[in-house]
């Protein structure tokens, strides 16, 4: 793997960043929402070292939308289980532990007043329940308190 030498890769906690305020033009988290202990604490951190007009852009897994648990029964499940993988389900329990509506209403709050797109997939014309990710776009108005 050939890296740019101009990258720095620093490994810490998403929710208590060691970053200034409104340092940041662009986050990109992906697949970890659903894994975070304090997801409000961590998207305030998100929205803290965020300029006025960058971009955070989230893709989440739509916990526990009858789609996604399709899927996992029909396909990713029985992947696991030829693979000697025992437990999937208790796996996931234990590390999927922020489900999508709760999400959603933390990103309404603490991005209240700022724009979010949220484009749902494989099918984007109906609701969470029926499909099996979103990936949700939040651009940073204006700096505020909560």
């Amino acid at each position: 793997l050939k890296v740019d030498k101009k990258l720095k890769f620093i490994k810490m906690n998403a929710e208590s960043l060691n970053f200034p305020d409104a340092k940041f033009d662009r986050i990109i988290a992906t697949c970890l929402v659903v894994h975070l202990k304090n997801i409000e604490k961590a998207l305030l951190e998100w929205r803290r070292v965020l300029k006025p007009n960058g971009v955070i852009t989230m893709y989440i897994a739509l916990e526990p939308s009858i789609m996604l648990r399709l899927f996992r029964n029909m396909i990713v499940k029985r992947k696991v289980k030829k693979l000697g993988f025992t437990g999937y389900d208790l796996f996931i329990a234990r590390e999927h532990i922020n489900h999508a509506i709760g999400t959603l209403e933390f990103i309404n709050y603490i991005f209240k007043d700022d724009e979010k797109r949220i484009k749902y997939s494989p099918f984007p014309f109906l609701s969470w329940n029926f499909n099996l990710f979103a990936v949700i776009h939040i651009t940073k108005v204006k700096t505020r308190l909560l």
